[in-house]
């Protein structure tokens, strides 16, 4: 029994230590992955976009949300609410850099650099104060370099009203020109 309490204790300590070590990994070489939620409202109505804005470090990249495979895609989960419906998923404002046959993969490899948007149309429901939708929201992925990978996973993204916009104008994409 005895026994079994050192290894558990051991592995508590290891998981603990890598819990400390990656952020401070991911610090340290240069590749936190920076990561901004906001979402706009169109002038007038209950619809609007929930974007998910990166910005990814010199000479790293993240695999696209259309990656099949390995390596796996980038992930963003929203949790389901009565507050509001995402009306499809979400897409990025541009395309992903391709590798037909990646060597290392031995299959197509899409990834992002630099900065990207990822957009996701939605309609808040009726009674909800449109300036304070609360979303449950977490970001799944790897930050990427020619030295290896940090796994990103379930990191909670806070997401801001960035105000409402008229339909002429469209949505004030913040990553559109990026």
């Amino acid at each position: 029994m005895l026994g079994k309490l050192q290894r558990f204790g051991t592995i508590v300590s290891f998981i603990a230590l890598l819990a400390i070590t990656i952020p401070a990994v991911a610090q340290e070489t240069g590749r936190e992955l920076k990561i901004i939620g906001t979402y706009q409202i169109e002038q007038g109505k209950r619809h609007g976009w929930l974007i998910v804005n990166l910005e990814i470090p010199p000479g790293s990249h993240v695999y696209a949300l259309t990656q099949e495979g390995n390596p796996p895609p980038t992930k963003i989960k929203v949790a389901e609410s009565e507050s509001y419906e995402l009306l499809r998923g979400f897409q990025a404002n541009k395309a992903p850099h391709v590798v037909e046959h990646d060597p290392v993969f031995g299959q197509r490899v899409e990834s992002h650099e630099g900065k990207v948007a990822f957009m996701a149309p939605l309609r808040v429901a009726e009674g909800v104060d449109l300036q304070n939708v609360v979303f449950d929201l977490k970001f799944h992925g790897q930050v990427c370099n020619d030295s290896g990978c940090i796994p990103v996973f379930n990191r909670p993204v806070e997401i801001n009203f960035a105000g409402f916009y008229d339909k002429e104008e469209k949505a004030e994409k913040e990553g559109k020109d990026q």
